[in-house]
């Protein structure tokens, strides 16, 4: 019966994380939809050339899903949940504390801001088209602000 209720648990804490595996949509900080349009794999990606206008450092929240929240608080929630009742009375317990528990762990790392940030760099650049671009990149590639850069796939580079 031990066995069972823990197997339940895991279950849920599982089913608990895979559910924040779900996609990010439009706000993804690196994510881009090359290869979305027809006939997208076989186009070259467009090269803009233009100076650098501006860098600034920026956090990037780590884990904003809440996955760890909602293992934990599903983990402790069947555990708690297990001390209820005898019989079929526990599985309910433990399948009920376990899903409580990780809605419960989920909603307080969100309001809590996630695990952590990481840094990354927004880059503008005054493109030699009059329009300009904004950049959000892992690396700063040793930019300065005036330097003539080349914008592809979502990075600046310099341009030697």
């Amino acid at each position: 019966m031990a066995l069972k209720c823990l197997l339940i648990s895991v279950s849920m804490a599982s089913l608990a994380t895979l559910s924040g595996c779900a996609y990010g949509g439009p706000n993804e900080p690196y994510g881009t939809t090359y290869g979305s349009e027809p006939g997208a794999f076989n186009r070259q990606p467009d090269v803009l050339y233009g100076r650098v206008t501006s860098i600034q450092t920026v956090q990037i929240p780590i884990d904003s899903q809440g996955v760890a929240g909602t293992v934990a608080g599903g983990v402790l929630g069947g555990v708690l949940g297990h001390q209820v009742g005898r019989g079929n009375g526990r599985t309910v317990g433990t399948v009920v504390g376990a899903a409580a528990g990780a809605f419960a762990g989920n909603q307080i790392q969100r309001s809590a801001g996630g695990i952590g940030s990481k840094t990354a760099y927004q880059v503008t650049v005054q493109l030699n088209d009059g329009r300009v671009a904004t950049v959000t990149q892992p690396s700063e590639n040793n930019l300065r602000v005036g330097d003539r850069v080349m914008v592809v796939n979502d990075q600046v580079t310099r341009v030697r």
